[in-house]
C-alpha cells in the first residue's frame, strides 16, 4: 500500500513547480487561471456580459429575448461545496421554445456551449469568459 501513495518525481516536479508560483503573489492571478476566474471582478464580468449579449442578440434571431441578470457561480465541491459568488448571467429566452430546448441547442453547436437552466431560463454564465468570441461562435441556422 505504501508504494501505491509514494510520489514520484513528475508529482513532486509538478508540486513545486505550483508552489513556487505562490512565491510571487501580484503575478499569481496571471498565471494561475483559476485563481484569475474566481477573484475577477464583477465589473469586468459585466462588461464581458454586454459584449456576450451584445453580439448573441445580432446572431441568434429576433425572437430571442436575451438579457443580463445578476447570479451566483458556485465555486464547486470539496472544501467548498456550497459557497457561491457573485457573477452575471445572460439569460436567453424565446415564446416557443423551451429553456430545455435552447440548453440541447447549445449543446449541439459545432463547439459545445455549455449553460444551465434555471427558473424557465437558459442562463450563461459570464464568470469564466475572458474572450466573448468564445461564446458567440454559433451556427444560428441550428438555433430554430
Amino acid at each position: 500500500m505504501k508504494r501505491a501513495l509514494r510520489l514520484d518525481k513528475l508529482t513532486i516536479a509538478s508540486l513545486e513547480a505550483t508552489l513556487k508560483l505562490y512565491l510571487n503573489i501580484d503575478t499569481l492571478p496571471q498565471k494561475l487561471p483559476i485563481l484569475r476566474f474566481l477573484t475577477r471582478p464583477i465589473s469586468d464580468i459585466e462588461k464581458t456580459a454586454k459584449h456576450v449579449a451584445s453580439l448573441l442578440k445580432k446572431q441568434i434571431g429576433k425572437d430571442y429575448k436575451i438579457d443580463i441578470e445578476d447570479s451566483f457561480s458556485q465555486i464547486g465541491s470539496g472544501s467548498l461545496p456550497e459557497e457561491n459568488i457573485p457573477t452575471k448571467v445572460i439569460s436567453i429566452t424565446h415564446p416557443k421554445i423551451s429553456p430545455q430546448k435552447i440548453f440541447e441547442l447549445f449543446l449541439k453547436n459545432e463547439t459545445p456551449i455549455f449553460g444551465r437552466v434555471h427558473k424557465d431560463k437558459f442562463l450563461l454564465d459570464m464568470r469564466m469568459i475572458e474572450n466573448a468570441g468564445d461564446v458567440v461562435c454559433l451556427n444560428p441556422n441550428k438555433l430554430s
